[in-house]
């Protein structure tokens, strides 16, 4: 029997997300919220670039909470959202419907131990679980190093680098207005309440926190260096627009995850996520291809892995809802709470705790 799913949102992910399980015989599509109001009431497979499949696209919180279904691909807007979305997740979890997110809630201790008491209460109160996963956090910096650990009887550090060519990637909502490129280095500005820097600061660090979790290591903290920017040699046109000879065109984030016993500036693990319009940016590293991943464990043995992703449209969106949509049966199995993800035999820093 097919599972029957909701779709929340057809964005970057959503789209995807919302493409596969149309496709996907297993699965069944039974409600679909947008934020368009060009998109409300139009076909949920119209809206996939597909034929008809009669279920018509809302954007009435209220309806979609009134449904029947096993699970909600919960794929929301992420950057300035972050009280809106922790509000739709619980009301999700409470009308009983086990969630599945891509963009939030990976590791959600990171918000602080109020807010994962507020979604496990919530999911037990429905009777359902919820997941937060994706490809980076999610899988290529925490489930993946953690599984290649387990080829290891000492780890002492952990390097893990993301490197992304964006130029292909038509999105300036994101890469210009939040993320910073196009601006003079000048104009960039460490802005707390800035939307763009507020996802930089509690998203991507969730990966070393999922991390130190499946490593059973004695977590201390998380230290963000100060990013380092790269200006375009010359005048760029790219798919989100033009940049403008001098202004951002790289920016490298690199977060530090720390034990308690780690002395300032060795961390155990960090993770750099480096985002490029042009290539051969000074300090800037570089995917061979669109999108990248490199890790190194250092210890014994050693081990350096290269992950290239390749997708002929989107190689960085369709794999995040490519994870998502594999969690389901997963998911609908899980008892009540929240589902944190789990690797086989990885490393521990002792044989007891694993």
């Amino acid at each position: 029997m097919a599972y029957k799913v909701i779709q929340w949102a057809t964005g970057s992910v959503g789209n995807w997300a919302l493409k596969e399980i149309i496709r996907n015989p297993d699965l069944e599509l039974v409600g679909l919220l947008v934020y368009g109001s060009d998109k409300v009431g139009k076909d949920a497979g119209e809206i996939a670039g597909g034929a008809p499949v009669g279920v018509k696209a809302t954007n009435r919180r209220e309806e979609i909470l009134a449904l029947e279904a096993d699970v909600v691909i919960h794929c929301a807007k992420a950057f300035g959202q972050s009280e809106q979305m922790l509000d739709d997740v619980i009301a999700l979890l409470e009308s009983g419907k086990n969630v599945v997110t891509v963009s939030d809630f990976i590791a959600p201790q990171i918000h602080g131990p109020a807010v994962r008491e507020r979604l496990d209460a919530a999911a037990k109160k429905g009777g359902v679980t919820l997941h937060g996963t994706g490809i980076d956090p999610g899988f290529l910096c925490d489930r993946l190093p953690a599984t290649l650990t387990g080829l290891s009887t000492i780890v002492d550090k952990i390097r893990m680098v993301e490197a992304a060519d964006l130029r292909g990637h038509p999105n300036p909502a994101m890469i210009m207005d939040l993320l910073g490129f196009g601006l003079t280095p000048d104009k960039f500005k460490i802005d707390p309440s800035h939307p763009g820097i507020q996802y930089c600061a509690t998203m991507f660090p969730q990966a070393l926190v999922s991390l130190f979790s499946l490593l059973k290591l004695d977590f201390d903290r998380i230290e963000t260096a100060p990013p380092v920017l790269a200006t375009a040699s010359r005048d760029l046109e790219v798919a989100s627009g033009v940049i403008r000879k001098g202004t951002i065109a790289g920016i490298t984030w690199t977060f530090l995850g720390y034990r308690k016993s780690d002395a300032p500036g060795q961390p155990f693990a960090t993770h750099e996520w480096s985002w490029y319009l042009e290539e051969n940016l000074p300090g800037m590293p570089e995917a061979d291809g669109r999108y990248q991943i490199r890790l190194d464990i250092e210890g014994t043995p050693t081990l350096r892995t290269v992950i290239d992703i390749t997708h002929p449209q989107d190689p960085f969106f369709m794999p995040t809802a490519g994870a998502a949509i594999r969690a389901i049966p997963e998911v609908v199995r899980a008892r009540p709470g929240f589902l944190e993800c789990t690797v086989f035999a990885a490393w521990a820093p002792s044989l007891a705790d694993a």
